[in-house]
């Protein structure tokens, strides 16, 4: 069986449709200014590189970084990077850290896992060279 697809041939047909499209794209915009990473068995400098464009190319105000097990230390180091070296010039603070248990099935028994989710606040705003000697 064939579909056809309606494809409009002129420009003043194509308008509504890109509008729409627009406007859906800027509602999301405006929605989505959290930006989740979850750390686990790459290299340091993927996450950060992660956070990173998270903050610069999609204009993220919170930056969330999640990790379980064994992965938790990792997260607190990217987080720690990011505050002091990646993201220097913009204002990061750390807004809250959430540590909990996920019970998971492993063989048939169940596992507790540790998780941690750590929420970075980021503004543009420079941060004061006062405290730097």
């Amino acid at each position: 069986m064939v579909s056809y697809v309606m494809v409009p041939t002129t420009l003043a047909a194509a308008l509504p449709m890109i509008k729409r499209i627009v406007k859906k794209w800027s509602s999301w915009r405006r929605a989505s200014r959290r930006y989740v990473v979850k750390v686990g068995r790459k290299p340091l400098s993927v996450y950060i590189r992660a956070v990173v464009v998270g903050v610069r190319r999609f204009k993220a105000r919170e930056v969330v970084v999640q990790a379980r097990g064994s992965y938790i230390s990792k997260a607190v180091d990217v987080v720690e990077i990011i505050r002091n070296k990646a993201l220097k010039r913009m204002h990061v603070e750390v807004k809250s850290i959430k540590i909990g248990t996920e019970i998971l099935e492993y063989n048939g028994k169940p596992r507790n896992v540790s998780t941690i989710e750590i929420v970075l606040s980021i503004s543009s705003s420079s941060r004061s060279g006062g405290d730097r000697l």
